[in-house]
């Protein structure tokens, strides 16, 4: 069954991240590695998918899967950490294939590594699921620090951009393109028919739910 994910905008970044992991240890019966949470007040922001302690499930490379984690999921590096029952801050040693964490909205949103490497992420990076068929709609969840200088100042304030990139999967293959009409009519092969449903449909490619949504319609004629 074709399956959608929706996505609400992302927020949240980290400035010099300087995340220290000791030795690995094993919690239950996977391998965790101690993490070292750094506060930053030079910066605007959080380097946080979700500030706070949200459930979620985590999927392994092995196969096992774990429910009702305390999660938290760190833009910057990609790090993902659990809270463990005595409260401290953990960091999975084990490669994790997909994790699942509540947003905003209540509702699950998806998060899996295993794609090709590509624009310097590596397999094991994570993209956000926003639609899940034979044509797979990914969302690169990257934040970047910029700098910019007021008129005159001599201080430099660092904030957080979100930095989005959009992909669509595609016999394996991961093709990167622009969050308009022309750019996802291009990267989807024999597309003809997807401007007049857009149109139709009165849908903005520029909001996530509304892409998903002409990824599933193409699914459903190619």
């Amino acid at each position: 069954m074709l399956k959608l994910f929706y996505s609400s905008i992302i927020f949240c970044f980290l400035f010099a991240t300087n995340i220290n992991f000791a030795s690995a240890q094993y919690t239950e019966d996977f391998r965790a590695k101690t993490v070292l949470e750094k506060t930053y007040t030079d910066v605007k922001g959080s380097p946080y998918l979700l500030d706070n302690w949200s459930l979620g499930i985590v999927k392994m490379a092995s196969g096992s899967s774990y429910k009702d984690m305390s999660l938290k999921y760190d833009q910057v590096t990609g790090e993902l950490i659990f809270q463990d029952k005595s409260g401290k801050s953990l960091g999975f040693a084990d490669p994790i294939a997909e994790f699942k964490i509540i947003g905003n909205n209540n509702a699950f949103r998806i998060f899996r590594s295993g794609f090709k490497a590509t624009d310097n992420n590596s397999d094991k990076y994570f993209y956000e699921v926003l639609y899940d068929g034979g044509t797979i709609l990914l969302k690169d969840p990257k934040k970047n620090i910029v700098e910019h200088r007021a008129y005159n100042s001599s201080t430099a304030v660092k904030s957080i951009v979100e930095t989005p990139a959009y992909y669509v999967v595609v016999n394996g293959q991961l093709i990167k393109f622009k969050k308009d009409k022309k750019a996802l009519l291009a990267a989807l092969p024999n597309s003809d028919k997807l401007e007049s449903y857009i149109q139709d449909n009165k849908l903005n490619v520029k909001d996530d739910t509304d892409l998903a949504k002409v990824v599933l319609y193409y699914d459903s004629i190619k």
